[in-house]
Formats: C-alpha cells, structure tokens, sequence
C-alpha cells in the first residue's frame, strides 16, 4: 500500500520568483463585465511594496500611451516611424493589459500581458527567436516544468533590459471525476484552477484502486468528493493507480486545450540621472502596541519605520525618528528620559558627530542601543535610530 500526499509545484527558479507576480496579476485583467474593477484590483496588487511616490497605471487590453516615447527617448515629432524601436511580441498574443510603473529613481518598470492560445512549451521555444532580432538580442534564459523564461536587452540603448515569461494558463471550465461511493458511480464536476490541477486531498493507493483518504479545503471538497470514495476516471480516462491519476491530471491543460500566458517585463533607466527628490516629513507612524520602551518616542519626534520580530528568546525591534529639535536637545532629552523610566545607561559615547547610547532596563532583560545622529534625507533634521532586544523572561517559580 502506498500513500499519497499533494505537494505543490515545484519552486521556481529563484532568480524568477519575482517575476511570478507579473503572471499572477494577468489574471486581474478582463475576461468580464466589470473591467474597471480588475484593473483596479491589479493597480492595488502592484503597488505593494511600492515606494509611496511611485507612480502606478494599469491598462486594460491596452499599451501604456508612453510606451513609444519610452523605447525612444530621442524621438520629436518629426523622427520617421521607420526609425521607432518596438517589441516584438508573440505573433498569436492577444494583449491582456499593461502595467506601467516609475519609480522616484527615474527607473520605468513595464509589463505588458498576452495570452497565446498554444501551448507555453511551444511558445517558450519561440521567444528566443522572436527576441533575437535588431535591435533587441537574447542574452540568457531559463525553465523549468513550470515556466519559461528569456532574458534580452537592446542593441540600441544600454539602459532597456527585458524579460519574457511564459507560463501555461488553465483551461476554462471543470473536468469530471468518476468514483465508487457505496457500491454505486458517481460524477462530479471539479474547477479547473490550474493546468495541472491536483485533486487536493490524502489519496491512498489500494489492490482495488485509488481512495480518498482525506480532504482538503479544495476543488474536490467543492465538488462533493468524500472520504472513502474510489477513483475510477478523470476526464474521461480510468485511473487505478496514483501514477495514473498524476498522468491524466497533467495533460489536463494540454492538447487543444492548450494556452499561455506571455509577460514581457521591459526597465528602462533614464538616460540622465533622476534629481534627488526633496525630503517631505510624512505624518508618521505608531509604535507597535508591543514595543516595551514607549518613552523612547521623544515629544516632538515623528516615527518614520520601524520593523520587529517576535522570536522563542525575545523580541528585536529596530525604528527610525526625526525631529526638528537639535542633536544636543535630542541627546539630553533622551537621557533624562531613560534615566525617568528607571532604565540604566550601560555606554555613553560620541562616534563623529554622532552619539551612541546604550541602555538596559532594570532586570537587564531589555538592552536598547539608540544613535543620534543628523538626518540623511535633509540635515536640518535630528534622526534617532534605535535597535532594541528584549529577552523573554520565564515567570515559572
């Protein structure tokens, strides 16, 4: 007897895990009625992670409107359209839609989403050549099971890199499942959620067939699929073993059913260095409602991040302050309040122009290091960085 749990597919190629948003975020795009809220939907999915001044537009079905000029940074209005840089997509694309995004640093960052109805091992094979043709040339590549990836740059200007990732998309619609439940057949209709879909349950290979064992929140406990059930077909075609059923749900999205998705991934740096943007103090953020040294946020100062991780020893925290108050003022003010809190100062010293406090609290259970220090972003400003370690205590008697 030998059992089967599902296991997800295999990761990606590292140096393409990035590049798996780009796909995911196809799915945002058309298909429906209500294209305003995909688009919508896309826009909110990009921007994460994006820094706050980052300009992101998402297009349905369309190209981004700059994209012409952007491939062409030299072009009036007389330049002759003979002489315009353009991508060659997919011959068979069908434009999904677009995403354009720039950043503070002058760095434009281009999606542009096709579907080609054949399949990404096909479509993988073509892009190499599609892509090295002047005045773009192919300059690497990788795949797996999974997706395709090919990487290209211009000839013509050394500052438009590109990507193209391809990946199978799954048909639409549901597949059949066929068992045994209580001497009787039965059918059931899954989704299709994936290409190759996995029936997302414990399977149990058996001298009668295979069994469901268990189920997880899925497709087939959607369906109607119970414990105790016997697979008999997939899609049309008996099963009676796990390699059977891992065959048959493998070539699900193959055949004629077969289609792709296309991600071109175009970043164009500026040809000129982007001006340094002009610091602007935000609102500020709140401490965490955990952070065990509150007084450390000094009247006056603003909270601009602060990142922290709750580990079985303790927890670390890390934060960044300014304020407009002086080094000096800032570096007594928070010696007298840690000296207020009943905290102690372990080391006092200056380090160039900056100074550097450690401190513990009273059980030495909490050691804090804060830095005072001019503000990078606009030296008119006092900035407090403070790195903070708290070692869980142990209450048992």
């Amino acid at each position: 007897m030998r059992r089967c749990r599902p296991r997800g597919l295999r990761a990606i190629l590292i140096a393409a895990m990035v590049l798996v948003v780009a796909i995911l975020t196809a799915a945002c795009f058309g298909g429906d009625d209500d294209a305003g809220g995909s688009v919508d939907l896309a826009d909110r999915w990009i921007r994460v992670g994006e820094d706050a001044r980052a300009s992101v537009e998402t297009y349905d079905a369309e190209l981004p409107p700059r994209l012409v000029r952007l491939l062409n940074p030299g072009m009036t209005d007389d330049t002759d359209p003979a002489d315009l840089i353009s991508l060659p997509v997919h011959p068979e694309g069908v434009l999904v839609g677009s995403i354009l995004i720039r950043r503070p640093d002058g760095i434009n960052l281009i999606w542009l989403i096709y579907d080609v109805p054949k399949a990404d091992y096909a479509v993988a094979g073509e892009l190499d050549s599609q892509l090295d043709q002047t005045p773009w040339q192919v300059i690497g590549g990788q795949a797996n099971d999974s997706i395709g990836v090919v990487r290209f740059q211009s000839t013509v200007s050394g500052d438009i890199d590109g990507t193209a990732v391809v990946q199978a998309l799954p048909p639409e619609g549901t597949f059949e499942v066929v068992v045994i439940r209580d001497g009787s057949e039965q059918t059931f209709a899954l989704e299709q959620g994936a290409p190759a879909p996995l029936l997302e349950a414990e399977l149990d290979e058996r001298s009668d067939g295979v069994v469901i064992v268990r189920l997880d929140p899925g497709a087939a406990l959607d369906a109607g699929l119970q414990p105790t059930d016997r697979i008999v077909s997939i899609a049309g075609t008996p099963v009676s073993t796990l390699a059977d059923i891992a065959r048959v749900t493998r070539a699900l999205g193959e055949g004629a059913a077969a289609a792709s998705t296309v991600t071109y991934i175009l970043e164009i740096r500026p040809p000129f260095a982007a001006p340094d943007v002009t610091f602007a103090l935000p609102p500020g953020r709140e401490l965490p409602s955990s952070f065990p040294a509150p007084f450390l946020q000094l009247p006056g100062t603003v909270l601009l991040d602060f990142q922290w991780q709750q580990q079985p020893a303790g927890s670390i925290y890390q934060l960044s302050m300014v304020t407009a108050d002086s080094n000096a003022d800032v570096t007594s003010a928070l010696r007298d309040a840690i000296d207020g809190a009943g905290w102690s100062v372990t080391e006092d010293r200056a380090f160039g122009f900056a100074t550097i406090i450690q401190f513990e609290d009273a059980a030495g259970a909490t050691q804090v290091q804060a830095t005072i220090d001019a503000f990078e972003g606009d030296e008119s400003l006092t900035a407090v960085f403070v790195t903070l370690q708290s070692t869980r205590q142990d209450n048992t008697n």
